[in-house]
């Protein structure tokens, strides 16, 4: 296992935080907006990621294992932010409607 990266794990965690923040607190049609726009993000960062994978192959050298590190690591960013909007889009929609 890699040795922990305190200042990493905070800044990632910081993220996480301020993104279930911003999709409990905003309006709905800007959580949507918002949605939408990791969507697309997240398209873009797989098609990186299949790049990024075609070029090393099995055995690809330190800077191609660097890009398809740096890839995947966007796709852990862009899809988990994603989810936190979907999931807050999903209930928040959910309790409007029984409120109705």
């Amino acid at each position: 296992m890699e040795p922990m990266d305190r200042q990493a794990t905070y800044h990632v965690a910081g993220q996480i935080a301020r993104w279930q923040d911003d999709a409990q607190r905003l309006p709905l049609g800007d959580v949507r907006a918002i949605l939408i726009d990791w969507q697309d993000d997240l398209t873009a960062a797989l098609e990186n990621f299949n790049q990024a994978l075609r070029t090393a192959g099995e055995h690809g050298d330190d800077w191609q294992t660097e890009a398809l590190s740096w890839a995947t690591t966007l796709i852990f960013r862009q899809a988990t932010a994603a989810a936190i909007f979907a999931l807050a889009l999903t209930q928040r929609t959910g309790l409007a409607a029984q409120q109705n």
